[in-house]
């Protein structure tokens, strides 16, 4: 969600700013290289998530996937188009998010003006 961090790793993109994902919920439960908790998206017929659209390259995109191991690319439908997110492909719940992960979900949601209530549930979620 953070930008800045997301161009750091592919490059420049364009950012269509928050979007809303009807049909899955958020978890800090896919385990990360590190060891610790990092987020995924889980099947939820009554669940709602906020993110971030964003425009990338095909080349931009294929070096996202070979950075995000342990994820499989998933194919939503917006109401604006469909798109792509990363999915853990093995679900884990017993962990937790570094203090710098959590920090990357907050200044994304924070510059694009997420709702508090979602924010105050991402930060419940990593204390858990």
């Amino acid at each position: 969600m953070h930008r800045a961090r997301l161009a750091g790793r592919v490059g420049p993109v364009h950012d269509h700013g928050h979007i809303v994902l009807r049909g899955y919920r958020h978890e800090f439960a896919k385990r990360g290289s590190d060891g610790t908790a990092k987020g995924t998206l889980l099947r939820d017929d009554g669940g709602l998530v906020h993110g971030v659209a964003y425009t990338l390259s095909a080349g931009q995109f294929r070096l996202l996937t070979e950075i995000e191991n342990g994820y499989t690319v998933l194919h939503v439908e917006l109401p604006e188009a469909m798109a792509r997110t990363f999915v853990a492909k093995r679900p884990m719940f017993d962990l937790a998010p570094t203090t710098e992960y959590l920090g990357h979900y907050l200044t994304g949601m924070k510059e694009h003006d997420f709702p508090d209530k979602y924010v105050r549930l991402i930060l419940a979620q990593a204390a858990t």
